[in-house]
């Protein structure tokens, strides 16, 4: 199993390197030849814009995570704004100012989890090799 880890000022200006951490990251894992990983980057991104426009209005700190999981990667964005259970989410309409976030995330990801935690938000984000390409040794 591989782990990368890494902090990050996140902010409209530094979301390309994060993103791009995150994609060289991904393709390191022994998964990362398997999964479309344009779709690792469309799923983040969405996840990142809404921390920074939601979460701090602005740019804050997180903390970024990739892990392999032999059969899937794991990314994980930690913020360190106040936390806000994902129940409690506005839910915005569909419309010219945005409300398409989680569906994106939805499509892009094989499954996803949002948590308030003791400090900030965490979001994990799997995306499942795709079962041609697994070994079954």
């Amino acid at each position: 199993m591989r782990l990368y880890e890494q902090r990050f000022e996140l902010s409209s200006a530094s979301i390309g390197d994060v993103r791009r951490w995150v994609r060289d990251h991904c393709s390191e894992c022994d998964a990362g030849e398997h999964i479309d990983v344009d779709k690792v980057e469309i799923a983040l991104g969405e996840v990142l814009q809404n921390i920074i426009r939601y979460a701090y209005d602005g740019s804050g700190i997180v903390d970024m995570r990739v892990c392999d999981l032999d059969e899937c990667v794991a990314v994980t964005v930690h913020d360190h704004a106040p936390p806000k259970p994902f129940d409690e989410w506005a839910k915005k309409p569909l419309g010219a100012d945005g409300g398409f976030g989680l569906g994106f995330i939805e499509q892009c990801s094989d499954a996803y989890r949002f948590r308030a935690i003791d400090s900030g938000n965490r979001c994990s984000l799997y995306f499942f090799v795709d079962p041609d390409g697994l070994s079954f040794e």
